[in-house]
């Protein structure tokens, strides 16, 4: 499957089935829907995630995150985050924060979704169309000639039971979001003009994706996912979450159901304190008001947002060549160099069996 000039094919332009386990798959079309703009496929729509790498500051010399556009891990200076962070504790000095914690609140990209059903007109309906009817007419006596048209339509759906639209349940491609550019807490300018670019969905994302935050407690873990959020006016912000892709209906009780995985109360809610300062600095509450679910979202061109951040994979690189390395938990998994590939269909991810060692005693 993967040698020789089908082999290769198949490789960079993907799987092409006409059969899945049973199922006839029928490939979707794009239409035309908007004048002077592209025809769109209404089951490809872009989804916006986030993610969130935690670690400590002391003796750190730098962290490297994986970059989606590159393929590549690409490092972070540690001056370059005391630089540009949120200080969560304006009572002490930037040297004596503990820990770091990182977020990438617009990771960007496609996702496929599929509209599955029975054939046949006893379980999907059917659409009935009439005759159209033409005449034409010449009236010799007054010297004029005429056309009649007439179009009889009807339409009657039997039975829709058994049709279901499910969304994302592919990867098809990276917009933006995830590299490693830091958003500069330290500028008003620079946050909102990150604020705009977060709140403007009708466009792909193109700002810079790192928001830095300095804390004052030891974090080497957090609980993943994280609502990203404003822990002081949860209830005010269920819609921030209620899209089509995820079903947590009440998201209080869901917040306090991860936090509770903390045994320190006292960090507990300087963490939430820290997360809520840097959503609201960030302007991240108004684009709740936007946020629709994906029908029409898809139908207006427009990006839909999922506040949970996942743990993502980090390389934490410390004094006396101690590193530590931490696996992505979330949305799109582990990163490694190469998975951009693999994401995109145009490589088979490799895999090989387990090795067994004898070891005599």
């Amino acid at each position: 499957m993967t040698q020789g000039g089908d082999g290769q094919k198949l490789l960079k332009n993907g799987p092409d089935m006409d059969m899945y386990r049973g199922l006839k798959i029928i490939k979707s079309k794009a239409f035309t829907l908007d004048e002077g703009s592209a025809p769109r496929d209404m089951l490809r729509r872009r989804v916006r995630v986030a993610e969130y790498s935690v670690g400590l500051l002391d003796r750190l010399q730098e962290i490297s995150l994986y970059d989606e556009s590159a393929d590549s891990f690409h490092a972070i200076k540690k001056a370059n985050i005391l630089k540009y962070a949120y200080h969560s504790d304006t009572n002490i000095g930037v040297n004596d924060y503990k820990s770091v914690l990182l977020i990438r609140p617009n990771i960007e990209h496609y996702m496929l979704g599929v509209i599955i059903g029975r054939g046949g007109i006893d379980h999907l309906g059917a659409t009935l169309w009439g005759q159209t009817e033409m005449s034409v007419f010449d009236d010799g006596q007054h010297g004029v000639w005429g056309m009649t048209y007439k179009y009889h339509e009807r339409a009657i759906v039997f039975n829709e039971r058994n049709l279901h639209k499910v969304w994302d349940i592919a990867y098809d491609g990276y917009c933006g979001g995830k590299d490693v550019q830091i958003v500069n807490m330290q500028s008003e300018l620079a946050m909102a003009q990150f604020a705009e670019d977060s709140n403007d969905y009708s466009k792909d994302f193109n700002g810079p994706s790192v928001v830095c935050c300095l804390l004052s407690d030891e974090f080497t873990w957090l609980p993943s996912p994280l609502l990203l959020c404003d822990y002081g006016n949860i209830n005010n912000q269920v819609a921030i979450l209620a899209t089509a892709d995820i079903f947590i209906k009440d998201v209080n009780n869901f917040a306090d159901r991860q936090l509770r995985r903390m045994t320190d109360n006292d960090e507990k809610n300087r963490l939430k304190d820290a997360i809520s300062a840097v959503y609201g600095k960030l302007s991240m509450s108004n684009n709740h008001q936007m946020v629709k679910d994906a029908i029409m979202a898809s139908t207006s061109n427009e990006s839909t947002s999922c506040k949970l951040m996942y743990q993502g994979t980090s390389r934490w690189k410390y004094e006396n060549n101690a590193n530590i390395e931490t696996t992505g938990s979330g949305h799109h998994g582990n990163d490694y160099v190469g998975v951009t590939a693999v994401r995109n269909g145009k490589h088979m991810q490799g895999s090989s069996a387990p090795s067994v060692q004898i070891v005599k005693a």
